[in-house]
């Protein structure tokens, strides 16, 4: 397989879960401290370091994600950055609403994750309506299902 190409896959091989499964108390750590960063920020929006300290744990959660090939994983920790580094750069239209939309994805990710851990599938477009919410604070488009969703039809034997 090349850079290029696709994974032929949607499904991860067992040890990918496995490593997740290690993983996971340490990104649920860090995202409680990115959340306590994020409300530390809320109530004094001009002590940019919370934000920075926010961001910097956010980045650390990316990484496992991007290791362990967990597309929808990685695309929500993407998308959570880039909000995080918006509200750095006051490119949102309102900083409470744009913090308000992070705390309630950071309540929710490690659901996702636990989700991911039992049924060792990783679904991104389970993720639509948290990227959108994301997005949306952003100013930026917002994707639709076609774009996450797409299974591996190699499978299935073409009849002649």
């Amino acid at each position: 397989m090349t850079d290029h190409q696709a994974p032929e896959s949607t499904h991860q091989p067992a040890q990918i879960y496995k490593g997740l499964e290690w993983l996971v108390d340490e990104i649920e750590r860090n995202l409680t401290s990115a959340l306590n960063e994020l409300e530390a920020f809320t109530k004094d929006t001009s002590d940019e370091t919370k934000i920075y300290f926010c961001l910097g744990h956010l980045h650390q959660i990316s990484g496992p994600f991007k290791i362990l090939q967990c597309q929808g994983l990685i695309l929500l920790a993407e998308e959570m950055e880039a909000l995080t580094q918006s509200i750095i750069n006051r490119q949102v239209s309102s900083i409470n609403e744009a913090c308000e939309i992070m705390v309630q994805i950071i309540v929710r990710l490690p659901a996702y994750l636990r989700q991911v851990l039992i049924t060792k599938i990783d679904q991104p477009e389970a993720l639509i309506l948290l990227l959108n919410d994301l997005r949306a604070a952003q100013g930026k488009s917002l994707l639709s299902e076609g774009i996450l969703f797409t299974p591996d039809l190699s499978q299935i034997a073409t009849k002649t």
